[in-house]
């Protein structure tokens, strides 16, 4: 086979060999002259690119929270939107329910419950992803689908890698929780703008899923006052809550409604800011999630699913780059389910 060597050079120095997909002509139409930005940090593994800083599966640290025995970080590939359902596989991570928060909110009020569910021999199969996603779409659009938003941070690096993410760039954060912890040791950390090296070993074994918005904050990505926040608990309401930090948050942020994000963006990206969307499905807990609050629950009954994702497709269409959480703990669903909210956020992309 002959090699052209004028495609980009992998880590190793070893050229990317013509028969890769997606292809590299495909990639420079997509994204034209940044192009190189993203094959200067691949690597080629049977005939796929691989982000090379999550190439190797990883096994969690039990010293970060919400990991769990058995769970890894997986590789992550670049792939075309019509390969996003082939590659979204998943594998089950069997814990006991007292390990789960999800249990664990559930009866967080009730001491005898809290006991019960202590002693209880009762597991829970959480589905975690083979494969982290970079899906590539023709419009240069980029969405990086992860288990959880420990990785979040890296997308928001890889987005400014990539010039997607500027300086007065505002964050869209769709999610069950706010994840504003500043507590979780992010002040540690490096900041300014890190490697995407860096930032990746960070994601693998420091940040929480709680705090990695935080640190986003400190490594430069976004201004707290920058942080939108769009939350389950407000899907049915017709005016926005102030937001109200608590102690050791984010001080600073707004809330919006889902139906108020698409002006926004467009408001936002008019000026010459960057609108990063960063959805997490546990959004859509309440609707799947058999042991949702039922209190919460019973306030969400009249917000369907078609209306919150008709808006988080519009939302998609608009953003500059999309970070995607399947949320194994908040949102254990079929595979089905989560192929398919997933295909639809892609398309509309």
């Amino acid at each position: 086979m002959k090699i052209d060597t004028k495609i980009p050079l992998l880590a190793t120095g070893e050229p990317f060999s013509c028969g890769i997909s997606p292809s590299v002509p495909y990639i420079r139409r997509c994204l034209g002259p940044r192009a190189d930005l993203l094959l200067g940090h691949l690597a080629e593994r049977n005939g796929r690119l691989y982000d090379q800083h999550y190439l190797s599966p990883v096994p969690t640290l039990r010293s970060v929270k919400f990991t769990y025995e058995g769970q890894t970080v997986p590789p992550m590939v670049l792939v075309k939107p019509g390969e996003v359902a082939r590659f979204l596989s998943f594998y089950e991570v069997n814990i006991h329910l007292w390990e789960s928060e999800r249990y664990r909110d559930r009866y967080s009020d009730s001491l005898s419950g809290f006991m019960a569910l202590a002693q209880s021999p009762q597991r829970r199969n959480l589905k975690y992803l083979e494969n982290y996603l970079l899906v590539l779409k023709p419009n240069g659009k980029m969405i990086m689908i992860a288990d959880d938003h420990t990785h979040a941070a890296y997308g928001f690096g890889l987005a400014r890698r990539m010039q997607v993410l500027r300086d007065d760039a505002e964050l869209f954060h769709v999610d069950e929780h706010k994840d504003n912890f500043t507590d979780r040791g992010v002040e540690k950390l490096f900041a300014e703008n890190p490697s995407l090296y860096t930032l990746s070993q960070y994601c693998k074994t420091r940040l929480e899923i709680d705090s990695y918005l935080a640190y986003a904050c400190r490594a430069g990505y976004f201004k707290p006052s920058n942080i939108n926040y769009i939350l389950t608990e407000n899907l049915g309401r017709t005016e926005a809550p102030p937001y109200q930090p608590a102690g050791n948050t984010l001080k600073e942020g707004k809330m919006l409604l889902l139906e108020q994000v698409p002006e926004k963006m467009r408001k936002v990206i008019a000026r010459g800011g960057s609108a990063i969307l960063n959805l997490d499905f546990d959004i859509l807990a309440y609707r799947h999630e058999p042991i949702f609050p039922e209190k919460k629950k019973a306030e969400l009954a009249g917000v369907g699913e078609e209306w919150v994702m008709g808006h988080l497709m519009e939302t998609a269409k608009i953003a500059d780059f999309i970070f995607i959480a399947t949320s194994p703990d908040y949102f254990n669903v079929s595979k089905a389910t989560v192929v398919r909210l997933i295909k639809a956020i892609v398309d509309a992309a």
